[in-house]
């Protein structure tokens, strides 16, 4: 008989629940509060029927033990509208690992009803429990580890320097000459087509975005101006660690570009690029204007997975590829695993556009 309970989280357990995560992962309770508000009562997909997470609790004392998140995000599977259901936050309380917690809340997670699951950026535990319980790891060079950096030249040339010998102002001025001239050759290039940061889509561009994509893939996570909103503008922490820029031609919306801070180092990964048709040179601009807005603000680099060919070929000069040298130099990490699960329905893995943005990364 087992000695823990496991039922679908309540308003009422959300402060129990926000506190064992707070014990678990650090920051404050208000932090994963936020959270929480931010997957469901924000979530223009998300409705009182569908259950928000799991929760675990001790039958002794009726502390949290375990929890996961359940957050829905908009699909197209083979061309048609589907529903997706990311996990995020999985959790269990050091003392209660082994004792079939995790299991409980896997099954939970992937026994619902629903055309697709996936959980992005997973751990290894997490990555073994979501493998027992049936998922799959995708399995593609792009997406699981191959990655390319876009650099700060002058903190890459800085820091090259230091591991010559040299000094440090000697990198420092090569890298910002070398950025001079890249921001030329960009000027050049960028004529005609506009490349804005933007802290919102607007409800005009949505037949614009339909156009948009990185491949000629069938099965993609779905985007309007109300999700990419959503993605954007929702909890607080988000806006803080969101860029997104946004490429116009006489006015109209042909590409945008997403990118997310990392928590423990100035710099960011890309979570997704889309262009109207999967237009190389459009996704190239946004690509510069990102590493432009990096440089500016002191970020040391973008770790870009090159997801689909367009992502690739896009990927402007110097972009260097993430072997071991470059990764210790410019401590740039990618995103961890991307598992899911597909029911009921049959899916060619080489027609689905798997990107970095897709699941629970992009909303948390």
């Amino acid at each position: 008989m087992s000695d823990f309970v496991l039922a679908p989280i309540q308003d009422k357990e959300f402060r129990d629940a926000a506190g064992f995560l707070a014990s678990i992962f650090g920051s404050g309770i208000e932090r994963y509060l936020g959270e929480f508000a931010h997957w469901w009562a924000a979530n223009p997909r998300w409705l009182a029927k569908m259950p928000r997470g799991w929760l675990a609790r001790a039958k002794l004392d009726n502390e949290p033990i375990g929890f996961t998140a359940n957050i829905p995000l908009p699909y197209t599977i083979n061309g048609k509208t589907a529903l997706c259901f990311a996990t995020g936050s999985t959790a269990v309380h050091s003392q209660w690992r082994r004792r079939g917690v995790a299991r409980a809340l896997g099954q939970a997670f992937v026994g619902q009803d629903a055309a697709f699951l996936v959980g992005n950026d997973a751990s290894v535990p997490a990555m073994r429990l979501w493998l027992s319980v049936g998922m799959q790891v995708l399995e593609r060079p792009g997406l699981s580890t191959r990655y390319d950096v876009l650099c700060n030249l002058a903190t890459l040339s800085g820091k090259w320097a230091v591991r010559k010998r040299l000094p440090r102002q000697v990198g420092a001025v090569v890298g910002h000459v070398a950025a001079g001239l890249l921001s030329t050759i960009g000027l050049r290039r960028s004529r005609g087509l506009q490349i804005e940061e933007v802290r919102q889509f607007e409800a005009k561009d949505t037949e614009a975005l339909a156009r948009c994509c990185a491949s000629n893939c069938n099965t993609y996570a779905w985007r309007d101006p109300e999700i990419l909103n959503w993605i954007l503008t929702g909890e607080s922490y988000l806006r803080r660690t969101r860029v997104a820029f946004v490429a116009r031609s006489s006015g109209r919306l042909v590409g945008y570009l997403l990118m997310k801070m990392r928590r423990d180092h100035p710099s960011f990964y890309l979570l997704e690029c889309r262009c109207r048709d999967a237009d190389v040179d459009i996704a190239r601009e946004l690509f510069v204007a990102a590493r432009s807005f990096a440089r500016r603000n002191h970020y040391e680099n973008i770790a870009v997975r090159p997801y689909t060919a367009m992502i690739k070929s896009a990927l402007p000069l110097f972009s260097l590829r993430g072997t071991k040298l470059v990764s210790k130099i410019t401590m740039a990490e990618p995103t961890g695993a991307y598992c899911y699960r597909f029911n009921g329905v049959d899916v060619d893995i080489e027609r689905w556009e798997a990107g970095p943005g897709d699941g629970d990364i992009a909303v948390n």
